[in-house]
């Protein structure tokens, strides 16, 4: 019924999310497909071999460093899934993608969310719950990777995309071009806990956006100039914080610079960040 994709590189993590796995899982069929990736391929052929060998019709790509809270979540999954309008379901994502390239969480506005998160830079945990006003599921366009599950038929209409080499960027491709046909989901009966906070590096950054550079925004989304604005703003202060190359940072912002998504006071606010970049750059 249920095939777990994992792309694994750390075993003590693999080995406590199996036994995990099996105490919380409920009554349903399943099966974990293990691919051993210690820095061997990406994510999206990861994941792409994973699927090849899944034997069941609902499909979920997880990341090793989470345990489920939750129990018997397996069946709540499958049973949302059944949805044939849903198309991805996790449990963080967002409801507006930028025509910048951006993350998930850029926007307090439009980001939810429904997981445990530890932070080991700082041993902090934060619990981030779905508002109650949203019921069970918040309707989004992005999600992140951490938790990805969707039926076979949909990711075979739209397999991860191997274009992407790394490790990150891969869940906004993934997602957003499912949006196209489907309505994806951070639903709140499911529970995590997700023991990595991430971070933030030039890769991280360059993937994102190769990402951006292979999905269209979704066709039903409003735009807003505010978002736009904002999510520019973020965009072209990582090209210099990262230090991207000069010329190649000056061609990104420029391909990303729209008018029709600004407007037109948004448009000059927003040439008017680069020009003050180029010459803070020259002058260093």
């Amino acid at each position: 019924m249920l095939s777990i994709i994992i792309s694994s590189y750390q075993e003590y993590y693999f080995s406590s999310l199996y036994k995990n796995i099996e105490e919380t899982i409920g009554n349903i069929p399943y099966e974990i497909i293990k691919i051993n990736n210690p820095g061997l391929m990406g994510l999206c052929q990861a994941y792409n071999q994973g699927a090849k060998k899944a034997h069941y019709n609902y499909l979920l790509f997880i990341h090793e460093d989470i345990l489920f809270v939750t129990i018997n979540w397996g069946e709540i999954l499958v049973n949302l899934l059944k949805n044939k309008e849903i198309g991805v379901i996790g449990i963080a994502g967002s409801s507006y993608v930028s025509n910048s390239p951006s993350f998930w969480w850029s926007l307090k506005e439009t980001r939810f969310s429904n997981l445990i998160q530890s932070f080991r830079e700082n041993k902090k945990i934060i619990t981030y719950k779905l508002e109650p006003k949203y019921g069970n599921s918040k309707n989004v366009y992005s999600l992140d990777g951490v938790l990805l599950a969707c039926r076979k038929e949909v990711y075979l209409d739209f397999p991860f995309n191997e274009k992407l080499k790394g490790y990150h960027g891969y869940d906004l491709d993934f997602s957003v071009r499912v949006a196209s046909q489907y309505k994806n989901i951070v639903t709140s009966e499911i529970l995590i806990h997700h023991f990595s906070g991430g971070n933030s590096s030039q890769s991280w950054f360059r993937d994102l956006i190769k990402a951006r550079d292979n999905f269209t925004i979704p066709q039903d989304q409003i735009n807003n100039k505010n978002y736009e604005l904002r999510n520019y703003y973020t965009f072209v202060h990582h090209l210099y914080d990262f230090k991207f190359p000069f010329f190649w940072s000056i061609k990104k912002q420029l391909k990303y610079l729209s008018f029709n998504k600004l407007g037109f006071k948004g448009f000059l606010l927003a040439s008017l960040k680069i020009i003050r970049y180029i010459i803070k750059y020259i002058s260093n």
